[in-house]
């Protein structure tokens, strides 16, 4: 035998060849199928034997199916019945129909011939359905029981229309109450009258909307027709509340226009706009039926629950009556043709795998050979211009595929090239591609000394737009803007979106003046509306312009100041506004403040002045509350000097001199037998230092002040950034014997979750739900709320903002604890607060020998 046959002999029988395998699968699968023909044989004897048992097992599966039926019809005619009139014996009817079901899904599931028939998915799927059905149910029923849950669009009345109906009255009221006040000449009576005009309209428009709620909830008949004229009613009544504003607005250029009368303007259009748009989007929830919360839990959940219970339960009835005719027609025929079948079909497959086998050696094998050596020396760097021509059409393709593979790696790395460059949704350069034509224009206006100017710009309103229609309207309308941009500007402009809805243009060889009217050109190419799904959407922007090299002279600060410059723009709605360092917040002034604050904690230039609280139920003065205070920058709101003192790392420092000064302080009252625990204020940044406990430790042990004379006062807020690292750090202070309490309780996003968790002894109403009991209703319900919920939590209630004794006689009749406020004494300083303990403690015996 020669040695080339011996070579092909060998790879014949080669293990890791496709030949081998091939024979190796042949003889398996001929034995498989010789060996099923047999089985087959056997197990059809048996399924003719087993068929009487079958019938048996599809009648139980019937009546399981029709008890199941039965069941959820009866739940569902409960629940209709329920919506219509929610009383508890439907409620109860609902639940037992419902376990009824439940337990004859478990019949079923119990039972054989629904597994051998597939329909254990079937089954699951009205298990699943019930369970969730269950829960659905009860939730709609809930919901269809209260009131508050079944109205959703009662807390957008409630937290925003109120509001803004409430602040128009105040400010109309006080404009015309300073008008009243003074010598009115015909110039000020037909102020006084517009004013007069326009809470009258307001007036009237609050009243068309409250009809339109009654008519929304079905009172009376033709409701449809009544909304509509209750709307068309509120649109004249707003048209008419803004045409008189816009008439003030024009006689606010007058030199007698009354300051007051000025700023109450402002804020009556700003609420006018408020609440415009809170009833627009009212209207909204209306029309699209999530007014009410059970209409989407009936449509969207109850019903494709039932749907899909009704529909399995056909696909078992009519697996049961297709089983059955099977059993009856079929069954013994079939039984009798598959012993030939099946003996047939091995000879055939037999004789299909011999046959297959000379026709894959043939078509595959060895093309596929020819195109692997030829692929081998592709990848040694042998090319060829030409591979041998393949003996198939696959072969052909797979040659083909290679090359076309080729040619996509090679687009993709093109396209992956781009996408690092540009921006995915609008196709322009981002931030990457911006910085390196920046420095590309730096090199070239530093060789040819000209100047370039980058513009920054963002959308105005912007986020309302994403918010109110959506991420993909959103995007569209950037897509558009994209659009215009890249028209408007020059080919060797570059046009850049940075994220967001913020975008960047760079000017080449362009000076101060010629940006700005580049900028005028880019807010004027916006007056057109942008048209998206038949809705019209207006887009401002605000843009703001640096020039190179007056305003930097390297990328960071270029960048830095047209943000800078933009801001200003946005803040002062101005179109476009060009960089100054006046504007910028890092300004030598800020320095001053900051250089000025540290001297003043290290100077001791800073003064505590001290608020009395005084419990409602006894008169007794319970502490005081330590307010910081700056006399060298009055007119710098404490509350900025606490940003600024978080933002530059002084807030430490001047936390320290607080507790410091009030610890002093309490160590003097008390050499005049004034015990009383003094409260401080903590930030949000001094949570974040583990060791601000052994800090307030050592300063207690220094001055010898027992730890229940110091209360700290935590936001709501400060201790929802980090829950874990503020529930550790508060517990630290409390087993130290320290109070706490929560301050501005109300305006934070409260959880009573970690309210539950924090060792705090008492919680602090904030001052703008107090100081409006008596005109809000609103805020009367939060205060009483909060006591109670306090009370039920073992925590005292402190009320802020207890301007007068009307305010202090409603917290007496709501049971609050402590009051706080000008009512009782302002803020003074630690001498003039001993002076008001002896007056207060004057009067206080002069009442008592009154009374005697």
């Amino acid at each position: 035998m020669s040695r080339k046959s011996t070579n092909r002999f060998a790879n014949w029988f080669n293990r890791f060849s496709l030949r081998q395998r091939y024979l190796t699968v042949v003889l398996a699968v001929s034995v498989v199928i010789l060996a099923s023909s047999l089985v087959t044989e056997y197990h059809i004897r048996q399924t003719q034997e087993r068929s009487t048992h079958s019938i048996e097992n599809r009648n139980q599966v019937q009546l399981a199916s029709r008890s199941l039926r039965n069941a959820v019809w009866g739940a569902e005619y409960a629940l209709q019945a329920f919506i219509l009139t929610p009383t508890t014996w439907y409620r109860e009817a609902v639940q037992m129909r419902i376990r009824a079901a439940m337990r004859t899904t478990e019949q079923l599931q119990q039972l054989d011939w629904p597994h051998g028939q597939g329909l254990d998915a079937s089954i699951r799927e009205i298990d699943s359905a019930l369970l969730e059905l269950n829960r659905t149910a009860n939730r709609l029923m809930d919901i269809r029981s209260d009131v508050e849950q079944l109205f959703p669009a009662a807390n957008l009345m409630d937290d925003t229309l109120s509001p803004a109906r409430t602040d128009f009255i105040t400010a109309a009221q006080l404009a015309m109450q300073e008008l009243k006040a003074t010598d009115k000449d015909a110039f000020l009576r037909d102020i006084e009258s517009r004013f007069q005009s326009s809470l009258r309209a307001w007036l009237q428009m609050i009243g068309a909307f409250r009809l339109y709620v009654v008519r929304q909830a079905g009172i009376y008949s033709d409701t449809e027709k009544g909304l509509n004229d209750a709307a068309h009613d509120i649109s004249l009544y707003y048209n008419e509340v803004q045409s008189i504003l816009r008439e003030l607005r024009e006689l606010e250029h007058h030199p007698g226009f009354p300051l007051q009368a000025s700023e109450s303007l402002q804020q009556m259009e700003t609420s006018t706009g408020i609440w415009h748009q809170a009833f627009q989007q009212f209207r909204r929830m209306r029309e699209t039926g999530h007014w009410r919360a059970d209409f989407p839990i009936i449509k969207d959940e109850l019903q494709p629950l039932f749907a899909g219970i009704w529909e399995n339960l056909d696909r078992i009835d009519a697996s049961v009556e297709t089983a059955a005719e099977r059993d009856v027609s079929h069954w013994t025929t079939l039984a009798q043709n598959l012993r030939t079948n099946i003996m047939l079909l091995s000879g055939l497959v037999l004789i299909t795998f011999i046959l297959g086998y000379f026709f894959f050696q043939r078509t595959v094998l060895t093309p596929l050979s020819i195109l692997t050596r030829a692929m081998n020396q592709v990848a040694h760097g042998q090319y060829q211009e030409r591979l041998p021509a393949p003996a198939s059409r696959e072969t052909s393709n797979l040659l083909s595929a290679f090359h076309h593979m080729q040619h996509m790696i090679e687009q993709r790395q093109n396209e992956l090239r781009h996408q690092t460059l540009h921006d995915g949704l609008t196709g322009l350069p981002n931030r990457l591609l911006l910085n390196d034509r920046m420095e590309q224009a730096l090199l070239i206006s530093a060789r040819d000394r000209k100047p370039f100017c980058l513009l920054m710009m963002d959308l105005d309103r912007f986020k309302e737009i994403n918010d109110t229609l959506g991420h993909y309207v959103g995007d569209e309308v950037l897509r558009e803007v994209s659009r215009r941009l890249h028209e408007l500007l020059r080919r060797s402009d570059t046009v850049a979106r940075l994220g967001g809805d913020e975008f960047a243009v760079l000017l080449p060889e362009t000076g101060v003046p010629e940006a700005q009217t580049i900028a005028g050109k880019i807010a004027r190419t916006f007056d057109a509306s942008i048209w998206i799904n038949d809705q019209q959407l207006l887009v401002d922007t605000s843009i703001g312009i640096a020039a190179y090299p007056d305003h930097g002279s390297d990328i960071d600060t270029l960048v830095k100041r047209a943000d800078v410059a933009m801001y200003v723009a946005k803040n002062n709605g101005l179109t476009y506004s060009v960089y100054s360092s006046e504007h910028d917040p890092h300004s030598v002034s800020r320095l001053a403040m900051i250089s000025e604050l540290r001297h003043s904690i290290q100077q001791n230039e800073l003064e505590l002045h001290y608020q009395p609280k005084v419990a409602i139920a006894s008169g007794e003065l319970v502490g005081v509350e330590a307010l910081l205070r700056w006399p060298r920058w009055k007119d710098v709101p404490i509350e900025d000097l606490i940003v600024t003192a978080e933002q530059t790392g002084l807030i430490r420092p001047l936390t320290q001199w607080v507790i410091q000064r009030a610890l002093e302080q309490h160590q003097a009252w008390a050499r005049l037998n004034i015990k009383l625990p003094i409260a401080i204020n903590l930030s949000t940044w001094n949570l974040e230092h583990a060791d601000i406990d052994a800090t307030i430790g050592e300063l207690l042990d220094r001055f010898q002040v027992r730890p229940e004379y110091l209360e700290l006062e935590i936001t709501e807020n400060a201790m929802l950034k980090n829950p874990e690292r503020a529930q550790e750090i508060l517990h630290r202070l409390s087993r130290r014997g320290i109070r706490l309490s929560i301050d501005d309780y109300g305006t934070g996003f409260s959880s009573l979750a970690y309210l539950k968790q924090m060792p705090v002894r008492q919680i602090k109403i904030d001052r703008s739900f107090v100081m409006d009991m008596m005109e809000d209703e609103n805020n009367a319900v939060i205060v009483r709320s909060t006591i109670d919920l306090a009370h039920n939590l073992g925590l005292e209630v402190v009320a802020e903002g207890v301007e007068n004794a009307d305010i202090w006689d409603i917290l007496q009749i709501l049971d609050c604890d402590i009051a706080q406020g000008y009512h009782i004494a302002r803020p003074m300083p630690a001498d003039r607060f001993v002076d008001w303990l002896r007056e207060r403690a004057q009067r206080l015996a002069d009442n008592t020998q009154d009374t005697a």
